[in-house]
């Protein structure tokens, strides 16, 4: 489709809602609000024109193809002709991925039966969205039987269509998918179904469009007290999923062996003082996921996989730490995510003991590491005095200094870096297990609802 025609529609749409907005205010805040200047649109609002539309039509004229399309997305909520809205979302796709056609079939059958809006009336809430009048919005000549007629028999009889019917009937297969996923978005208003089936409703279509690049989010803009969602593009950045990871080291340094070198494949071939979780991670890891591999690969059968895990870690402080993580968390059963403890995110294979002053060359292994949802990477260290003071008890700036650069480098490379004075767990009102009980349970539950796993 052609800017003219885009430009064509989009103006007389705007002079058709002229009654509620003023085209040169709206545009003059638009510009404001994405921080563009263009005195030659504004102007045209001054011409001799007698219509609106042809106003709005000259002043959009003057705009760049992306001012045109940030305007577009701007003024579309505020557009009442479908007709309209669905011209200008065939616009706005071409500036994303397409949402496939098994994705929308898959989106109608997560819905129970007819439980798109709750206790909203049916066709008053499709209508919004889709013309089932059978008449041309804006001509009013007859164009088709009135849809409307065919969805309120179904909705008597016995026999109903099923969702893929009606999404098929309504025209919802076929739109645009600026207007599918703006149909989806408005599914999803809290106030059809309660906040806990919305949720789960959430999560189940993530799985479905993620396939084509999109994500329902929270609206952290809304003002309203009940959740609101919004469709996203997930970001463009290719996510890497881990191909292994080597982890509760038992006081000696694993050797790693080279297998490919043209691929950088490696493999832990001495040592089994370390375990190394080379399953495949599809979105993220869980403890139960953990456990599985555990039991699977028989690995140190005599012996807990807690306990096992325990053993790893290298002071008190770590030990209350991932004790706690499981006293708070626990009930999230399957759902909980791993805390690998002592994990090798980097390798020199020459021993600190062998380097001069002893001193190691790059930061090997972290306290703690979580996979979340997305392949989010979360690093968690627990830092004793000696990550900032030398070992006669005084402070080591230059200690301190490359402690916050390597954490600088990590947060680059796409990890979420979180670090625990040890000394946060002691203090004179409670019992060290206590206070750890307690700051773990503030720091996770915080951590979770971010990544909208609680």
């Amino acid at each position: 489709m052609k800017n003219k025609d885009i430009i064509h529609s989009l103006a007389v749409a705007v002079g058709n809602i002229y009654s509620k907005i003023d085209p040169p205010k709206e545009m003059s805040k638009f510009l404001k609000i994405h921080g563009l200047t263009n005195n030659e649109a504004l102007e045209c609002f001054h011409s001799n024109n007698e219509y609106m539309y042809q106003k709005t039509e000259d002043a959009l004229n003057c705009f760049s193809a992306t001012e045109l399309k940030l305007f577009i997305e701007y003024i579309l909520p505020k557009i009442d002709s479908v007709k309209n809205r669905q011209i200008l979302g065939y616009y706005l796709d071409q500036f994303k991925s397409p949402l496939t056609s098994e994705s929308r079939v898959k989106t109608a059958e997560v819905f129970a039966l007819y439980d798109f809006f709750g206790e909203k009336d049916f066709i008053d809430s499709i209508q919004k969205f889709f013309n089932l009048s059978g008449y041309d919005n804006e001509t009013r000549q007859k164009i088709d039987y009135p849809r409307s007629r065919v969805l309120e028999h179904a909705t008597l009889r016995d026999q109903k269509l099923s969702n893929n019917e009606v999404f098929k009937y309504i025209g919802a297969y076929d739109c645009s998918t600026t207007h599918f996923l703006w149909f989806l978005e408005f599914l999803l208003d809290p106030s059809h179904r309660s906040e806990q089936a919305n949720k789960e409703l959430v999560n189940r279509l993530n799985e479905i469009i993620g396939n084509d690049g999109y994500e329902i989010v929270v609206d952290q803009d809304s003002k309203i007290f009940r959740t609101k969602y919004i469709i996203t593009e997930k970001k463009k950045e290719s996510i890497k999923v881990p191909k292994q990871i080597i982890f509760a080291s038992k006081n000696v340094k694993p050797d790693f062996g080279i297998t490919d070198v043209l691929d950088g494949e490696i493999s832990l071939i001495a040592n089994t003082n370390s375990l190394n979780y080379d399953q495949k991670i599809y979105d993220h890891l869980t403890w139960q996921q953990l456990e599985d591999w555990w039991e699977d690969n028989n690995l140190e059968i005599d012996k807990g996989f807690k306990k096992r895990l325990i053993e790893s870690l290298d002071s008190e402080a770590e030990i209350m730490f991932f004790k706690a993580y499981f006293i708070n968390f626990g009930f999230l059963g399957d759902k909980l995510p791993a805390l690998l403890p002592q994990v090798y995110v980097a390798y020199d294979p020459v021993s600190a003991k062998d380097l001069p002053n002893g001193k190691t060359r790059i930061r090997q292994r972290i306290d703690f590491l979580m996979i979340l949802p997305n392949l989010k990477r979360v690093i968690i260290e627990i830092d004793g005095k000696h990550h900032y003071a030398r070992e006669d008890g005084w402070a080591d700036p230059k200690r301190y200094a490359e402690m916050v650069r390597v954490d600088r480098e990590l947060r680059l490379r796409g990890y979420e870096v979180y670090r625990f004075g040890g000394a946060e767990f002691y203090n004179d009102q409670n019992t060290a297990e206590e206070n750890t009980v307690s700051i773990v349970k503030d720091f996770f539950t915080a951590l979770f609802k971010q990544h909208e796993i609680l």
